[in-house]
């Protein structure tokens, strides 16, 4: 019996190493993406002035401060970024690491916009149908750009082009 449940723990153990390392395969891509688009000129980003808060937090995703490189306090308990491109990179940052954790559309969404605070059903719906994905899609094998120009225009009616 004791072999037998080392033997599972073993082989257990050997899975989840391998999930892992194929999570990191499908997710290596998400750095050089981080990267282009904080370096590219041609990054487009309009967060329209009816949205408030994203407009003058430059933060197209909405994303409470936390502590992220390169933010302060903004209003509303949000993070303020310098310039609209700095708070996408962050939103982008932001994905890519939940995308790490093996998070799928809907358990991002839940953490990321919780029922407490949205109509996260809808919320799911509307982005997955956005994204012609399931539900359950991990996110690693979601477009980081689709995924992040959704979610902005979700969060801040923001539009972004990626030159």
């Amino acid at each position: 019996r004791r072999a037998g449940a080392w033997t599972r723990q073993v082989c257990y153990e050997q899975a989840k190493q391998l999930l892992q390392l194929q999570r990191a395969d499908k997710i290596q891509d998400y750095p050089d993406a981080i990267r282009r688009a904080s370096e590219s000129e041609k990054v487009s980003i309009k967060i329209p002035k009816g949205s408030r808060l994203a407009s003058v937090n430059n933060n197209p995703g909405n994303l409470r401060f936390v502590g992220q490189a390169g933010a302060r306090q903004g209003e509303g308990g949000f993070a303020k970024f310098n310039s609209p491109k700095d708070g996408l990179v962050a939103l982008m940052r932001q994905i890519a690491l939940d995308a790490s954790w093996g998070h799928t559309l809907e358990s991002f969404i839940v953490k990321y916009a919780p029922p407490s605070e949205n109509n996260t059903e809808e919320y799911i719906q509307q982005v997955s149908r956005a994204l012609n994905a399931n539900r359950l899609t991990p996110l690693e094998q979601i477009s980081l750009q689709r995924l992040t120009e959704e979610m902005a225009r979700k969060e801040s009616s923001a539009t972004i082009r990626f030159g």
